[in-house]
């Protein structure tokens, strides 16, 4: 989670186990990008630790 935020990246706990990545720029594509990309590190990370893991577009 902290490399996601060195890259600009907010990161927020919703409330354990849950997180929130925050994006934000002029470029959709690029944010989009980024977006997936921090996503994906913070998945393998946990699932490196044991954990599972799921990038959802929105809470519901």
């Amino acid at each position: 989670l902290k490399s996601a935020q060195d890259e600009g990246i907010t990161v927020q706990a919703v409330g354990a186990p849950r997180y929130r990545l925050i994006v934000k720029s002029t470029d959709y594509l690029k944010a989009e990008k980024q977006l997936k990309e921090a996503a994906q590190k913070c998945i393998e990370i946990v699932e490196k630790e044991g954990g599972e893991g799921e990038f959802l577009r929105e809470l519901t």
